[in-house]
């Protein structure tokens, strides 16, 4: 695709179209028509683009000698006079690409798409900025003619001669702008042009890597996060976007074994961590965590870019890039393993968690891939090594605890969730059949007990919920709202021998720490820690993007 610019077509020209112009014609050719294309070229700075020369290039032209490629026009060129106005009188319909270049500083220009009617046309002002230039480093993809190969912008004479050079070749002076292309063809060849990127942006005075160029698919994924879609207005950073994939987004028989050989890179083509939770493809779906810089708040043009077809790449899948401890990831459990002895902690913490009395058949399809399935009277996981640590906050820390649960039963019982401590901290059902986040206090000594935040619990419902702590606040979220900020103490009797706060246990998912009660009973998956506050927008996005009919994600 390329970046269309906005012209008007005018059927008069203005008196300065009149003034005389060094056109010429390279290559000798000659042409003739009943339109003129005109404009103005200016600076950054608004002061006029003087002594810059312009180009006019049909659009279909391809440097470097392929003729059966080229079009048969040679293109004009002009010198802009000292107002930065220029002119090409006589020209046929066509499309065109508008190329300038300083002869003093030389800054550089790009417009594509210029549509010649039979109508003389005026290049819109505002696409008439010169600036300096940057660059294009394109990885190239294997198969290649290394010899006779090279690369070009179409519609430019931009190009490079590969020769040789290695596995990457770099397209310099090329004007900043959005939307650009790059082709491959062979000098002298039969073989047709292939695009090798498109949609670039070039920045001036940076070189941009086009890191996949290698891959033979990709496509476009959008978010949404006006009120159409996800509803969020503000920035979300750093943030781990679920990709969930379908027979109906991809054809997996083109992906290697495990999803080897996807890759994601943003909208600049700036490669994308990701972690690859599930790959099943004779089921036709997967579940893929990427981790974007910056979701955007009530917007539904950004996207990310998804690659895949390349049979020699290796798996780049990295769960600790995705959820970084420095982004505050201090403890993160997917709960999908189908084998082994250990549930995988996906921080670089790596908390791995030990499962009691959670056979192959606990191993149940989750909301986000596979789950476990807790008893509600034996089984758990517990995570060694964790009673001190990133997991160990003390009271009135920052810290949040989130996870999705299916529960089984409410029978005015306490089912704990996740937990590090009967008086530490805990998310749960409580005995009043309400979701609970509560942390315990011990001073001052006449108000010892569990500070608490409720509200109703919901049976046989997959539920998303997320208690944090922020200092002396406490709040608690369900489905991605807030529905309690306010705390109750739960006071412990003063006659009560053990007023102590107990920070010595390790982090447990579905019991309480150190004692065989308060069993889940249902579904756990995806329990996350975070040793940081979490917007609320953070906390609607992670809902409203992981809920089955994910309202942020459009493919």
């Amino acid at each position: 695709m390329r970046y269309p610019v906005t012209l008007s077509l005018i059927l008069g020209l203005c008196l300065m179209l009149e003034c005389s112009r060094d056109n010429f014609i390279a290559a000798g050719s000659s042409v003739s028509g009943n339109a003129k294309v005109s404009g103005l070229l200016s600076k950054k700075d608004g002061t006029p683009a003087s002594h810059t020369r312009v180009w006019l290039v049909p659009s279909g032209f391809v440097p470097h000698g392929n003729s059966q490629q080229s079009n048969t026009m040679s293109f004009l060129a002009d010198t802009t006079d000292d107002e930065g106005r220029y002119v090409f009188p006589g020209i046929p319909q066509d499309i065109y690409s508008i190329e300038a270049k300083g002869l003093v500083d030389g800054a550089r220009l790009l417009i594509e798409h210029v549509e010649v009617k039979t109508d003389s046309v005026v290049v819109d002002m505002g696409e008439g900025i010169v600036q300096k230039p940057g660059a294009i480093k394109i990885m190239l993809p294997a198969g290649i003619d290394s010899v006779n190969g090279y690369v070009y912008i179409p519609g430019t004479d931009i190009f490079a001669a590969l020769g040789n050079r290695g596995n990457y070749v770099v397209l310099d002076s090329v004007p900043a702008g959005r939307g650009i292309a790059v082709d491959y063809s062979v000098s002298g060849g039969a073989i047709l042009p292939n695009t090798l990127a498109e949609n670039i942006s070039v920045v001036p005075e940076s070189t941009v890597t086009m890191v996949y160029s290698a891959w033979l698919h990709n496509k476009k994924i959008y978010f949404n996060t006006t009120e159409s879609g996800a509803n969020v207005p503000g920035n979300v950073v750093n943030f781990p976007v679920l990709i969930r994939l379908y027979s109906t987004d991809l054809d997996f028989s083109q992906v290697k074994p495990g999803g080897g050989d996807v890759r994601f890179a943003n909208s600049n083509n700036v490669s994308l961590p990701y972690e690859i939770e599930r790959w099943d493809a004779t089921g036709g779906v997967a579940e893929i965590w990427v981790k974007i810089d910056t979701v955007l708040g009530n917007s539904s043009s950004q996207y990310i870019v998804f690659y895949w077809g390349n049979a020699t790449a290796a798996s780049a899948s990295n769960s600790m890039a995705v959820f970084d401890t420095a982004n505050g990831f201090q403890g993160v459990w997917h709960m999908a393993q189908v084998t082994g002895a250990s549930v995988a902690d996906a921080t670089p913490n790596h908390f791995n968690g030990t499962p009691y009395n959670l056979p192959a058949a606990s191993v149940v399809p989750g909301y986000i891939g596979m789950a476990r399935q807790f008893d509600g009277q034996s089984s758990y996981i517990t995570m060694p090594g964790t009673a001190t640590g990133a997991l160990d906050f003390p009271k009135n820390a920052t810290y949040c605890v989130s996870a999705w649960v299916s529960a089984d039963t409410l029978n005015g019982r306490y089912r704990i969730i996740a937990s590090k401590g009967n008086k530490q901290y805990n998310l749960q059902i409580k005995n009043t059949d309400e979701w609970e986040f509560a942390e315990f206090r011990d001073t001052p000594q006449d108000s010892v007990g569990w500070e608490e935040t409720t509200t109703p619990a919901a049976m046989d419902a997959w539920t998303y919920v997320v208690g944090m702590r922020v200092g002396a606040m406490q709040y608690l979220y369900v489905n991605g709202n807030c529905v309690d900020s306010s705390i109750t103490l739960f006071a412990l009797k003063a006659s009560d021998s053990l007023r102590q706060r107990d920070e010595t246990n390790n982090f447990t998912i579905g019991k309480l720490p150190a004692l065989q009660s308060y069993f889940f009973a249902g579904i756990i998956d995806e329990v996350r820690v975070s040793s940081r506050a979490l917007s609320a927008d953070w906390i609607r996005l992670c809902y409203m993007n992981q809920r089955m009919d994910d309202q942020l994600v459009v493919k």
